[in-house]
């Protein structure tokens, strides 16, 4: 109804001049008659009356317009803050190091983890021994889920990176000795998409970046894709992909590849 409403207003505005010439020609016809005001004087009366009416309905639309405008960019900027964070690529992803410094709770899911996992067992050192909680999921290497990756993503190198996971998360929690903090790996049967490191799920500073993994890595499109959430910005979305999370960590249970006392 609004709509309609506001589509007669503007077409009214758009034929108010002439509504206005016919309005004043009728008054001034009138004035005439009454006052004996010759025709000349009449018509200049009449044509300053009609300008200025129209000067002043034009002006009047020029402020509708832009209030309109002004709402539109309002709308804009509301959907952009409410925006999840940023779809970016893998020269973007999030700094793991930097936003976990602080983290209680890390939460990790990739297929294999080996690089992940060797390049920063000295940040996850530093965490546990802190009193962080590190939770991490890979792909069960007997499973129909790794056969899929291997065969349809060409990671011919899978099962050996994941036998390389395994192992050095054993050799790591060996050495870590008695800590505050936790660590366990669990390994999923089930297909993942997508890769995850999920920080500080409980906290309002939580923050989770997930990796999507092309369908077709031979594509010109097979670059990695990186998406970022925050909790303090898009609650939902960030309760969505950790509940994906909370999924795969209870499905995997029965499969514990490493854990501390």
């Amino acid at each position: 109804m609004s709509r309609q409403l506001r589509a007669l207003f503007d077409t009214l505005l758009d034929y108010i001049p002439i509504l206005l010439t016919i309005i004043v020609a009728t008054i001034a016809g009138l004035f005439r008659e009454v006052f004996g005001i010759d025709n000349d004087t009449m018509l200049q009366l009449a044509l300053i009356a009609v300008l200025g009416l129209s000067v002043n309905l034009l002006l009047e639309k020029f402020r509708v317009q832009r209030s309109m405008l002004h709402r539109l960019e309002h709308i804009d900027t509301q959907i952009t803050s409410l925006s999840s964070g940023n779809i970016r690529t893998a020269d973007g992803r999030l700094n793991m190091r930097e936003a976990g410094r602080e983290a209680q709770t890390f939460d990790i899911v990739a297929w294999a983890g080996m690089r992940l996992f060797v390049d920063n067992e000295d940040f996850f050192e530093q965490l546990i021994k802190r009193g962080c909680r590190i939770r991490m999921i890979i792909l069960d290497k007997n499973s129909g889920a790794a056969e899929v990756v291997r065969q349809g993503a060409n990671y011919a190198r899978l099962t050996a990176d994941i036998e390389e996971t395994e192992r050095r998360a054993k050799q790591f929690i060996q050495a870590l000795g008695k800590v505050r903090g936790s660590l366990e790996v669990r390994a999923s049967t089930w297909l993942m998409p997508m890769g995850l490191i999920m920080i500080d799920q409980q906290r309002p500073t939580g923050v989770i970046s997930i990796g999507f993994h092309p369908l077709d890595p031979n594509s010109s499109e097979s670059k990695q894709r990186y998406l970022t959430v925050r909790a303090a910005d898009d609650a939902l979305h960030f309760a969505y992909f950790a509940g994906q999370f909370d999924a795969l960590w209870q499905q995997s249970a029965v499969n514990v590849v490493a854990r501390t006392p």
